[in-house]
C-alpha cells in the first residue's frame, strides 16, 4: 500500500488522520507521510522512498531506530514481565542511574510520559510551598494538562487565558504567562505577585517554536527571584535531558533548578516519564510525610529500565562526542556521515523543529561542518546555521 491509501484509511478512523497534531502537515504542503519501518538514522515510507530523519520522534530517538542495544534490553526485560503492579529492581536501578548522571537532584519519581511528569511536579510545588501561582513563559511548551494549555493576554505579565476547548478558565486562573527573555517581567511580576508564586518551570532551552535561546543572565534571574521569593525553579527537560549534556542543561548554564521533569529519552524512546528534587522535596509526596497525590507511578517502569542496562553509557559517550562519527550507527554518527557526504533527501518539514535541536546537539560536539547545498536544502541549511551559531553562544 502506498502513503495516499494509508492516508484515506487513516481520516476514516483517526481524528485528523493522526494521533498528534504536529503530524498533520497543517503548516506545509501535502499530506503526512506514512512510515513503515527505520533503521538508524533512516525511514522508509510506504512509498518505498528513504529519507534521513532528523525528527528524531520528536526527540528521544537520539540512539537511532531499531537500536540493536534498546532491542536486547527490552526483550529482555518484556521477558520477564511488563508490568508488575509492585515494585521491581529494575526500578531502582533505573533510578540509580538516573541521579548518577543527575547529581543536582536526590530523589526521582518515575511516571508514564513528559506531560504526567509535569502534572506532578506542578501539583508538588503547590503543595510543598503551599501557593497556587505557576509562572511559564511564552514560546515554552510544556505537555497539555490543563493548567500549561494557556495563552498569554494582552498585558506585560497576565495571568492565562485556555488555549483550548474543554479547559475551564478556572483551570488556568493561577497560570501567568510572562514574555520569555525579558528579565524586567519576571522582575516586575515577582514584585507584584512573589509572595504566591509556587514555582517558575521553564524549558532551559525551548524548541517547540523553533530553538529559542535565552540570555544566560534570564536564566539566572529566575533562580534568583525564586530563591529571594521562595518559590521553586523546575527545569522542564523533557527536550534538552540526556541531550545538550550528560547530566541534562543544568551544568551547561550553570544554574541548579529544584526540580525537573523529563521524558521518553531515558527509555530509549518507549513512553516513561520522571520528575526529580531533593529529598526534602520528594519527602513531600505520598507515601511519605504529607500525602500529596502526586503519585502516577510508570506501568512500564519494569520494562523502560534501559539505563540500567547500558545504553544510558552509550548516551553519555555520543554526548561527549568521543568518535561519534567512526563506525557508529546511531542517529548522531549517520546523520553527520549523511549530511558530509550529501545524500538527501532530507525529511525536513517546516514543523519539524527536531532537527534544529539536534544540530545544535552535532555542532556543540564539533563533530559536523555543515554544507548544505541543494536547492530543496536550503531552508534546512539556515536553520542549522542559525542553530549552530546558537551553539557558539551557548559555549562562549
Amino acid at each position: 500500500m502506498s502513503n495516499a491509501s494509508w492516508w484515506e484509511r487513516a481520516v476514516k478512523v483517526l481524528p485528523g488522520g493522526v494521533n498528534s497534531p504536529v503530524r498533520a502537515f497543517k503548516s506545509v504542503p501535502g499530506d503526512p507521510l506514512f512510515f513503515k519501518r527505520a533503521s538508524g538514522c533512516r525511514f522508509i515510507d510506504e512509498d518505498g522512498k528513504q529519507y534521513i530523519d532528523w525528527c528524531l520522534s520528536w526527540g528521544p530517538m537520539i540512539l537511532g531506530h531499531a537500536d540493536a542495544d534498546v532491542q536486547e534490553a527490552a526483550i529482555e526485560a518484556i521477558g520477564e514481565g511488563a508490568s508488575f503492579g509492585a515494585p521491581s529492581r529494575r526500578e531502582v536501578m533505573l533510578a540509580e542511574a538516573f541521579l548518577a548522571r543527575m547529581p543536582h537532584f536526590e530523589q526521582v519519581r518515575f511516571v508514564s510520559s513528559g506531560t504526567e511528569a509535569v502534572m506532578s511536579a506542578l501539583r508538588l510545588a503547590r503543595g510543598v510551598t503551599g501557593r497556587d501561582i505557576i509562572v511559564k513563559f511564552v514560546g515554552c511548551y510544556h505537555g497539555h494538562t490543563d493548567s500549561m494549555l494557556v495563552e498569554a493576554g494582552s498585558g506585560l505579565a497576565t495571568f492565562g487565558t485556555p488555549s483550548s476547548g474543554g479547559v475551564p478558565a478556572g483551570f488556568t486562573d493561577s497560570t501567568a504567562v510572562l514574555p520569555l527573555d525579558d528579565v524586567p517581567a519576571l522582575e516586575t511580576f515577582f514584585t507584584e505577585h512573589g509572595d504566591k508564586v509556587a514555582a517558575v518551570i521553564v524549558e532551559p532551552f525551548p524548541a517547540n517554536a523553533g530553538l529559542l535561546i535565552q540570555k544566560p543572565e534570564f536564566i539566572q534571574a529566575c533562580r534568583d527571584l525564586t530563591t529571594k521569593h521562595g518559590a521553586l525553579l523546575i527545569f522542564d527537560e523533557v527536550i534538552t535531558g540526556f541531550r545538550v549534556g550528560r547530566s541534562g542543561a543544568a551544568p551547561v548554564l550553570g544554574v541548579m533548578p529544584d526540580m525537573g521533569t523529563y521524558g521518553k529519552i531515558m527509555g530509549g524512546g518507549f513512553p516513561v516519564g520522571a520528575y526529580a528534587a531533593s529529598q526534602k522535596i520528594m519527602d513531600q509526596i505520598s507515601p511519605n510525610a504529607r500525602p500529596l497525590s502526586a503519585q502516577r507511578k510508570a506501568t512500564l517502569v519494569g520494562l523502560l529500565a534501559l539505563l540500567a542496562v547500558g545504553i544510558g553509557w552509550r548516551v553519555a559517550f555520543l554526548l561527549t562526542g568521543q568518535g561519534a562519527l567512526d563506525g557508529d550507527e546511531s542517529i548522531v554518527g549517520l546523520m553527520g556521515r549523511d549530511v558530509l557526504h550529501g545524500h538527501p533527501p532530507l525529511f525536513y518539514t517546516a514543523q519539524h523543529y527536531m532537527g534544529a535541536l539536534q544540530a545544535y546537539l552535532i555542532a556543540a560536539m564539533g563533530l559536523v561542518t555543515f554544507q548544505l547545498t541543494p536547492l530543496t536544502l536550503k531552508l534546512t541549511g539556515l536553520v542549522i546555521s542559525l542553530a549552530y551559531a546558537g551553539s557558539l553562544y551557548l559555549l562562549l
